[in-house]
């Protein structure tokens, strides 16, 4: 009895000193341990432009983590990516927080003989902010459905933001730190690097 009592006062304790220890400000950053699979700036970024994917961590302003898929593009070293003007979860912790974390996996296939999976990915830290020019807003938005519809052609991008562009956000990150990282690289790059 004693110890179940014991256990929910330490619980107790540790949930009510979690928000605390969270904004100490105490960061995890270091160097990458393995640097024989770190990727080179421009591994990083032709990573970056061939993965039309990445999650975008963010947090509130308690440090609640969320993460979302998103269809970031790069653009003159920028990371862009839409969302409804309606809002949400991802849009609430960006304005709380414009610290944000973006992970791109270009590659990761499970090698089953090696137990090990050959992966290529990329994380970036940055910050955001949300574009509110209305003429770099409609500019992003184009770039967008260029670089992900290409088939669609600009004509048909530009009548879909002319009627529905205005329930669009943007969102530009700014880079702090990129690092790539990956197993047998040379399955994702001697391939499809030129």
């Amino acid at each position: 009895m004693n110890l179940l009592r014991r256990s929910i006062l330490v619980s107790s304790f540790a949930a009510s000193v979690a928000p605390f220890a969270f904004a100490s400000g105490t960061s995890t950053e270091r160097e990458m341990r393995r640097k024989d699979r770190q990727l080179t700036e421009e591994e990083c970024f032709y990573l970056i432009r061939h993965t039309p994917h990445a999650v975008l961590s963010t947090t509130d302003n308690s440090g609640t983590p969320y993460g979302v898929p998103v269809t970031p593009i790069l653009l003159n070293g920028k990371l862009y990516f839409h969302c409804s003007k309606a809002g949400g979860r991802k849009v609430d912790n960006l304005r709380q927080n414009e610290r944000v974390s973006l992970c791109f996996i270009g590659k990761d296939d499970i090698n089953q003989k090696e137990f090990a999976v050959d992966f290529a990915s990329v994380v970036v830290a940055g910050t955001a902010k949300e574009i509110t020019d209305p003429q770099e807003l409609r500019k992003i938005q184009l770039e967008i459905c260029k670089i992900h519809a290409p088939e669609a052609g600009a004509k048909a991008a530009e009548a879909y933001f002319d009627k529905g562009g205005k329930g669009i956000t943007v969102w530009e990150v700014t880079p702090t730190k990129i690092s790539g990282k990956s197993r047998n690289k040379h399955l994702y790059f001697g391939k499809n690097k030129g």
